[in-house]
């Protein structure tokens, strides 16, 4: 299952999240490109130290999580009020 930042980045779905995929129930996966985007998100008083070792914990424990993914992904939506 391919993850988004927003999945990542709130400290409590990120450890539900990855405890479910520690114990197989489903394969986890995640872009640079995410990994990026949950870097820019994590509270501004983590320090750089502290996010090494979070993107370390999470590489080091689902090391085929990592996978390129199509930048061009991107969906724009509009939404008509008058509809």
């Amino acid at each position: 299952m391919f993850v988004d930042a927003n999945v990542l980045v709130p400290g409590r779905w990120r450890d539900i999240v990855l405890t479910l995929a520690e114990a197989d129930l489903f394969e986890i996966l995640w872009s640079p490109l995410v990994l990026e985007e949950v870097d820019r998100h994590l509270p501004a008083g983590m320090d750089a130290e502290a996010r090494a070792v979070l993107f370390g914990a999470m590489n080091g424990a689902f090391p085929e999580a990592l996978v390129e993914w199509p930048g061009a992904v991107d969906i724009e939506v509009r939404l008509d009020v008058n509809e």
